[in-house]
């Protein structure tokens, strides 16, 4: 019987387990800070599959109870392809004070205090080269914290070159004029950078103060290079507001990704009369360049900018797209079937037809299928 109990919760354990992330607890040593500190690392399901590939980090502080939310929102989001996979790290500092010793700030000038300065060159001297050359840590980097960890989190900022290019800071408790330094600080970057912060009509009273100062400094002088948001969440108390605050966060940052959506169609790809191609190598440069991701264009927004050549009768861009098809999907029938289609709305039917039938022995992709291929020639003969 207890051997049944027991396998029977081992085959548990595989079900509440399996598509979740690994999921590593490591003792950084730091001579900052005199000891060591735990930090939770979640590698993404795909870092076994490229061992070459680098992943953007997201680096949670308040991890004992941000990583998860954190980690919840990032597995629904890498399901639907709206998120590139990432290293998830999360900072033990629940023991005694530390997250309000890690946080706190000189009294005299509102900078760092000796502790909180200790921890900030943890972080940047310790944790990041171990992470770096433990495990393929890419280019592009989040910190995110709440309250008085997202008021900390802002000296990153101050830096020359600044460490981190994402900053999610739910309801952040502003040392003395930070808020002030922000918005001047905001107006001289000269780096591109993602930045998200949110509070709640309800929130402490100095938080939506410093919050609205921020946001009002910002829209006075906005610097474009800061891909910026603010949310005023309404009726959300100052812990419920995190879990609505972190999916906002994510997306604000991580917008560009997500595959091309029926509004940016609409709205920024059916509105062109040519160079749609163009289009879709913008948007994907952009994406390798904002999260040094290699990500190559998804079927979907092959279609998607099928439509928009088909809609302006723009043929000849097809075979562009065919080029673009051929370098990224070199096995399937995908080039073939955009030069058949290039092809045929130009009444080569002839050429069409080899074409398409140059795809019969090459793998579908889609919904565009061999057996698609072989009725698309059948129906140019009897034209």
């Amino acid at each position: 019987m207890k051997k049944v109990i027991f396998l029977s919760l081992i085959w548990l354990s595989s079900i509440f387990t399996f598509g979740q992330n690994q999921r590593i607890s490591e003792l950084v040593p730091s001579k900052k800070l005199d000891g060591v500190r735990e930090v939770w690392i979640e590698l993404p399901e795909g870092y076994q599959k490229d061992p070459k590939k680098k992943f953007p980090l997201i680096l949670v502080l308040d991890g004992a109870y941000l990583l998860d939310v954190f980690s919840g929102t990032y597995k629904y989001a890498t399901y639907w392809d709206e998120f590139p996979e990432a290293i998830l790290v999360g900072i033990s500092q629940e023991k005694s004070n530390d997250r309000f010793d890690d946080s706190e700030a000189n009294m005299a000038d509102g900078g760092l205090s000796d502790r909180s300065g200790k921890f900030f060159e943890f972080i940047g001297a310790d944790l990041l080269p171990m992470l770096e050359k433990k495990y393929r840590v890419g280019n592009f980097k989040v910190i995110a914290g709440h309250d008085v960890t997202a008021g900390f989190l802002h000296f990153f900022l101050f830096k020359d070159q600044p460490l981190f290019q994402g900053y999610i800071a739910i309801s952040p408790e502003f040392p003395d004029t930070l808020e002030e330094k922000l918005a001047q600080r905001f107006s001289f970057l000269k780096q591109k950078i993602f930045y998200y912060h949110a509070t709640s009509d309800t929130d402490d009273v100095d938080i939506v103060e410093n919050c609205n100062y921020v946001d009002t400094e910002f829209q006075k002088n906005p610097n474009n290079l800061i891909q910026y948001q603010y949310d005023l969440l309404k009726g959300r108390g100052h812990y419920s507001i995190v879990p609505f605050a972190i999916p906002n966060a994510l997306y604000h940052i991580f917008g560009n990704y997500q595959p091309i959506s029926p509004k940016e169609y609409q709205d920024k790809i059916s509105v062109l009369t040519d160079n749609q191609t163009q289009y879709l190598v913008d948007k994907y440069n952009e994406i390798e360049k904002n999260f040094q991701t290699n990500t190559k264009p998804r079927f979907s927004d092959f279609r998607a900018i099928e439509a928009a050549i088909l809609k302006h009768k723009n043929y000849q861009e097809f075979g562009r797209l065919a080029e673009i098809a051929k370098k990224h999907y070199p096995k399937t029938l995908l080039e073939n079937y955009f030069l058949g289609l290039m092809f045929e709305k130009q009444n080569y039917l002839d050429k069409a037809a080899k074409e398409y039938k140059n795809g019969f022995t090459k793998s579908p992709i889609g919904d565009i299928t061999n057996e698609f291929l072989i009725e698309k020639v059948a129906t140019l003969g009897r034209k």
